[in-house]
């Protein structure tokens, strides 16, 4: 995996965390929290990138990444 995220509680004890990618480059470039409190991610991955149980496969290509995250 290449992109890490994770939450953290006010007195900085881990909440979750989550890993996305595959053996290609995944980079995590943005994060926010939405107003019910989902993390939000945005980046990109070459290759296939493995996100919870799913692959997503873009050969050769470079795809854009966009992903909710609820605790």
């Amino acid at each position: 995996y290449d992109a890490y995220v994770a939450r953290f509680a006010a007195d900085g004890s881990p909440l979750w965390s989550h890993a996305f990618g595959d053996y290609s480059y995944d980079e995590a470039k943005g994060q926010a929290l939405d107003a019910s409190g989902d993390l939000v991610v945005t980046g990109w991955f070459s290759g296939p990138a493995q996100i919870g149980d799913r692959v997503i496969n873009v050969p050769g290509q470079i795809g854009a990444l966009l992903l909710r995250l609820t605790p």
